[in-house]
């Protein structure tokens, strides 16, 4: 029974990877990205395979593949999360990543650019909506929403063009910053920087699925 559980689960592994994404509830399920790792590893077990088919494979052997994909679907998740943090905030890939110095500069670059963006569209504002003429903790709402509301949309135009310049500047740090850190968690384990242990609870059930827990080290 054991024997057949783990041809089955190195199966729906394989499948998994090689299907493609799948659709729940509307959506689209899977790769978010290409499981690289997950993927050459695969290839690699079928390559060694020596024209063995998984029934003729020991338990052992088939507990040690998955051992191997388990790891190889590590990789994969750490170069994702590794992205993610770097898009969420600029710098946080580069710091998971020992590299300090790329981290600290794409942080700054984009506190400067979110502080920047702020005071120069508060600047922008039309003088009667600025705190010198508007207080806006003890003046009353009505007084308030009556300020904004005299205004035009060309009086707002300046502030708004700060904002969306911001914003467009802000989303190309995030992107650089997460493809950076991407690179250097795929550069991170491929030179062995980082390992993973197996760990078949961490084996996917299907595209995109990944438990918590990567054990990682450096």
């Amino acid at each position: 029974m054991r024997r057949w559980l783990l041809i089955g689960a190195f199966a729906v592994v394989s499948v998994g990877v090689f299907a493609g994404p799948v659709r729940l509830h509307g959506r689209m399920h899977g790769k978010s990205d290409d499981p690289a790792f997950l993927r050459q590893e695969i290839e690699a077990i079928l390559a060694a395979g020596g024209g063995r088919s998984l029934g003729q494979l020991s338990v052992e052997e088939i507990h040690d593949l998955l051992g191997q994909l388990s790891v190889a679907r590590q990789k994969d998740a750490f170069v994702q999360r590794s992205k993610g943090m770097s898009f969420m905030l600029p710098g946080m890939g580069q710091f998971v990543n020992r590299d300090p110095l790329s981290g600290s500069l794409f942080l700054t670059a984009d506190l400067l650019v979110t502080a920047g963006t702020l005071v120069g569209a508060y600047y922008l504002l039309p003088a009667e909506l600025q705190f010198s003429q508007l207080n806006y903790f003890t003046a009353p709402y009505s007084t308030i929403r009556t300020r904004w509301e005299n205004q035009s949309f060309v009086d707002l135009l300046p502030t708004m063009g700060v904002l969306a310049g911001g914003w467009l500047v802000g989303g190309a740090i995030r992107y650089f910053s997460a493809r950076h850190a991407g690179e250097l968690a795929r550069r991170n384990v491929a030179d062995g920087t980082v390992t993973f242990e197996p760990d078949l609870l961490l084996l996917p059930l299907g595209p995109g699925s990944m438990g918590l827990g990567m054990k990682m080290k450096y």
